[in-house]
C-alpha cells in the first residue's frame, strides 16, 4: 500500500490547533480573528473570535490542551520525521519554512544527541541549554544562537499544538546579553546614516557604469532584492515614482529563468498573485536616474552618444549573459546582460569602492540614509512609511523610541500616506543629491 500523500492524517481522538481565521467587515477589513481547532472527531470547532490574531492561537491551544489533557502525546515521532511533516500541516511562507529547516540544519541537529533520529518527546531543556553552549563556544553571535533556538522553538510549538509533546523545551530560551561566554568572531555591524560627503566619496570611487546602480538606493531607500528588479517600465516620469513590485532571487540569473525574479515584496507577500499595482508599491525616483536612449541613467564618456540596441527591459544588469552546458544562447541574449547576484554585487561593485574611500559601507546603509533624510526633513511618518516599505507604527516606534508605538492602533491601523508630500519628499532627496555632488566631481560632470 503506497502512502498516504499531502497532509498526514489526524491521529485519532486527539484535537488539534489549526490557524485562526480573519473576520472582515463590509469593506473587506480585518475587525477580528476567529479561533478554531479540530476535535478528536476531527471535526472544525470554534472557539471564539479575539481582537488579535496571537489571542485567537492563545484561546485555541488552551482549548486543544484541555481536550487533550489525559491523553498520551502521539510516541515514536522523531525531531526529522516531524521536520519533514510539519509544513504541510502548519501554513507559513516558503521563506520560513526554509529559514527553520535551514537553521536546525546547520545549528541544532550536530549539537543534539541522537540529531534528526532524537525522538521528539525526549527533546529535554538540557538538551537546548548545550546546544546553546556548543554555539557560544564557536564564537557565533547571540543574534544567529537566538536565532537557531527560536526556529527549534517555533518547530516544537507546532508539534505541541497537535499534542505530539507535552512542553516545548525551547520556548523562551535566549543567550542572557551580559553572557561572559559570547565572544562572536564577527562583530554586529550597525546600520547607519551616511553624511552626503561620505557618499560623494564613495560614488567618486565607483566605475562610472554603475554610478546610477549604487545611487539610486540613496535616492529611493529600495531594499537590495528590490533594487536588481526595477524596470524602466515602471517609471512614472511626470511624477518622479517608480512601480516596485518584485524582488530579485539572491542568485541572480538570467531574467527568463524560473525562480530568479518573486512577485510580489517583503511587506506585502500575501498580494503576489494580485497584479502590479496592488502588489508593489511607489517610490520616489528622481528624474537624475531616468534612463536616456543610451539606456542609462548616467552614461560614461564613451557610451554618451551610443544607442543600445540589445537592451535589457531591467535597469541594472551584468553587461553579458551566457547559458548552463546544456543551452546555447544567441548573440542577442548574451548582449541582454542578467540579473545581479548580490555576492558578485559586492565583489565586483561595493567592495572595491568602499576599499579604495575607505569607508564602511553596505546597501542597507544607502536604505537607511533615505528614511532618515526624508524624517530630518520633516516628512509625515506615513508618507515615509509608504515609501520604504515599512509599517507606520514600526518606523514611529523606531523614530520616538517607543516600542509601545508599534501596536498603537491609530498608528498601525488608521493611518495612511496620502501622497501630498511627494514633492518635499523628492526636494529633500535632491537637496541630500546636490550635497553629495559636491563630493563627487566626476560624477557631478557627468550629470551635468
Amino acid at each position: 500500500m503506497k502512502p498516504r500523500r499531502g497532509r498526514p492524517r489526524a491521529q485519532p481522538g486527539l484535537a488539534r490547533a489549526i490557524s485562526p481565521t480573519p473576520v472582515r467587515n463590509a469593506h473587506g477589513r480585518v475587525v477580528e480573528w476567529r479561533a478554531q481547532y479540530r476535535d478528536g472527531d476531527n471535526i472544525k470547532r470554534r472557539a471564539g473570535n479575539y481582537r488579535t490574531k496571537t489571542e485567537a492561537h492563545r484561546a485555541t491551544e488552551d482549548r486543544v490542551a484541555e481536550l487533550n489533557k489525559g491523553l498520551s502525546p502521539d510516541g515514536g515521532l522523531t525531531l526529522g520525521d516531524w521536520m519533514s511533516i510539519w509544513p504541510a500541516r502548519v501554513g507559513r511562507d516558503p521563506r520560513t519554512v526554509k529559514t527553520h529547516q535551514a537553521r536546525i540544519e546547520a545549528y541544532v541537529y550536530p549539537h543534539l544527541p541522537g540529531g534528526e533520529d532524537r525522538p521528539l518527546e525526549t527533546i529535554k531543556r538540557r538538551h537546548v541549554h548545550d546546544i546553546q553552549t556548543a554555539l557560544l563556544a564557536k564564537g557565533l553571535s547571540k543574534t544567529t544562537i537566538d536565532g537557531a533556538i527560536a526556529s527549534l522553538s517555533a518547530v516544537l510549538g507546532y508539534a505541541l499544538r497537535e499534542h505530539r509533546i507535552d512542553v516545548n523545551p525551547a520556548l523562551g530560551s535566549r543567550v542572557d546579553p551580559a553572557d561572559t561566554r559570547l565572544q562572536p568572531t564577527r562583530k554586529r555591524v550597525e546600520r547607519r546614516w551616511i553624511p552626503p560627503s561620505e557618499a560623494g566619496k564613495l560614488l567618486e570611487a565607483v566605475a562610472p557604469r554603475h554610478w546610477a546602480l549604487v545611487l539610486t538606493p540613496f535616492l529611493t531607500g529600495v531594499r537590495p532584492e528590490e533594487l536588481l528588479a526595477l524596470r524602466a517600465a515602471d517609471i512614472d516620469s511626470e511624477r518622479e515614482l517608480i512601480l516596485v513590485h518584485q524582488r530579485a532571487a539572491p542568485a541572480g540569473g538570467r531574467s527568463d529563468k524560473p525562480g530568479t525574479l518573486k512577485p510580489g515584496l517583503k511587506e506585502r507577500r500575501r498580494l503576489i498573485r494580485e497584479e502590479p499595482e496592488i502588489r508593489g508599491r511607489w517610490v520616489l525616483f528622481p528624474k537624475v536616474l531616468h534612463p536616456d536612449r543610451t539606456g542609462h541613467a548616467i552614461p560614461g564618456a564613451r557610451g554618451t552618444n551610443v544607442l543600445q540596441l540589445n537592451r535589457s527591459e531591467f535597469l541594472y544588469t551584468t553587461t553579458r549573459t551566457r547559458g548552463s552546458r546544456t543551452e546555447t544562447l544567441a548573440a542577442e541574449q548574451k548582449l541582454q546582460g542578467s540579473i545581479w547576484s548580490q555576492r558578485n554585487l559586492y565583489r565586483d561593485v561595493i567592495e572595491p569602492a568602499r576599499e579604495a574611500a575607505g569607508m564602511a559601507f553596505t546597501l542597507y546603509d544607502a536604505r537607511h540614509t533615505f528614511v532618515s533624510t526624508l524624517m530630518a526633513a520633516g516628512i509625515p511618518v506615513p508618507e515615509v512609511a509608504a515609501y520604504s516599505g515599512h509599517s507606520v507604527g514600526e518606523l514611529a516606534a523606531v523614530a520616538d523610541g517607543d516600542k509601545r508605538l508599534r501596536n498603537q492602533t491609530t498608528l498601525a491601523v488608521y493611518t495612511h500616506a496620502t501622497g501630498q508630500a511627494r514633492e518635499d519628499a523628492l526636494a529633500a532627496i535632491n537637496g541630500y543629491l546636490t550635497e553629495l555632488l559636491a563630493a563627487a566631481p566626476s560624477l557631478r560632470t557627468a550629470i551635468a
